[in-house]
């Protein structure tokens, strides 16, 4: 009897292991009634959340007369939550200097890469508003906030660019929500890896759409999320020149970096029309490859990319001649500890 037990719960533990993914993406697909989708929370390793004593405790009779138990989108309330904290910051205006203090919610001590558009109460004045923000790992970051009468609508769209001829890395997609009292909370999610062996080009798009309602003395407001997540693996790059054209298109100067060392600010020499920016390459065998980009003097910023940690490569930004950043400066504030807010078959499914 004690084998036959433990061959059960042997069997069981093996069946979740093999549907934790499936569990994730069926419950996601589910519309919540109070609950609203707001973005997503990218971490490396899977988030098991699942509360395994609880649901092994109201089931064990389900399962000791044999047979499996396999976990489904019925199970959500196993499924456990992990909350964000609200977290006050200063802000200094780029112009004036003056500093003002704002809010957020964080996930402290998760590794990952965020991108969320939250409500947020002031605690101090009972203000509340809107902030979108996402972390380095998410490039080409657009977002589209709609808010009226009857209706409320989020669309977030990113890229997190993944570096080929590595080791494959896996990346897990949690979906973030906001409860009807204003908490920020993240569930895990479904899981993908990306192989290493393959060249530039390799795209997975997760696209993730939530609809729900909610009726305040007698007036229902509609809320629909998108949020639009791609990878693309791309080549590392190992140098970054900038020359400096002029009308007439001689080289007036030229200057090699590595991607970490570019320089912040970019002032253009006296007769620069335009610049160009070459992003010298290691492909996935070994090959060389050198990628241009043309900008013009008159350009707030030229870009190029920058390898981070866990295989993540950031498209970064340098400003020319002082022009502020439009992508990472919407109301010209920016954060005092410098923390940036801003394939089909070469993704694989995990199963865990």
């Amino acid at each position: 009897m004690k084998n036959k037990v433990l061959c059960m719960l042997v069997t069981l533990l093996i069946v979740l292991t093999f549907s934790g993914c499936q569990l994730a993406y069926e419950e996601l697909a589910q519309t919540k009634e109070s609950d609203k989708l707001i973005g997503v929370f990218v971490t490396y390793e899977h988030l098991d959340l699942f509360d395994m004593e609880n649901y092994l405790n109201d089931n064990i009779s389900k399962f000791s007369k044999g047979g499996n138990m396999v976990i489904n989108g019925a199970d959500d309330k196993y499924n456990n939550r992990l909350y964000a904290t609200l977290v006050e910051e200063e802000l200094t205006a780029v112009e004036s200097g003056e500093k003002q203090s704002m809010f957020s919610y964080v996930f402290e001590g998760l590794d990952g890469i965020s991108m969320f558009a939250s409500t947020i109460t002031d605690p101090i004045t009972g203000d509340s508003y809107s902030s979108t923000s996402s972390d380095n790992g998410i490039s080409d970051s657009k977002y589209h906030l709609k808010s009226g009468d009857s209706e409320e609508e989020i669309e977030l769209e990113g890229t997190i660019y993944v570096a080929s001829g590595e080791i494959s890395n896996a990346f897990y997609i949690n979906p973030v929500y906001q409860s009807g009292d204003g908490k920020v909370y993240l569930q895990s999610g479904q899981g993908f890896m990306v192989s290493g062996d393959n060249n530039e080009s390799g795209v997975y798009t997760h696209t993730m759409v939530d609809s729900t309602s909610r009726t305040e003395n007698k007036k229902t407001t509609q809320y629909t999320a998108s949020i639009k997540l791609s990878f693309a693996t791309i080549n590392p790059t190992e140098k970054v020149v900038i020359y400096q054209i002029d009308s007439k298109n001689n080289t007036i100067s030229n200057n090699e970096y590595l991607p970490s060392s570019v320089p912040q600010e970019i002032m253009p020499e006296k007769s620069c029309e335009y610049f160009i920016v070459e992003s010298h390459k290691k492909a996935l065998r070994g090959e060389r490859q050198v990628d241009r980009q043309l900008f013009s003097k008159n350009d707030d910023e030229i870009y190029y990319f920058v390898k981070a940690n866990n295989g993540v490569i950031n498209k970064s930004y340098s400003t020319i001649n002082g022009v502020i950043n439009k992508s990472y400066s919407t109301i010209l504030w920016e954060e005092n500890s410098k923390k940036t807010y801003t394939l089909n078959s070469f993704f694989e499914p995990l199963r865990y």
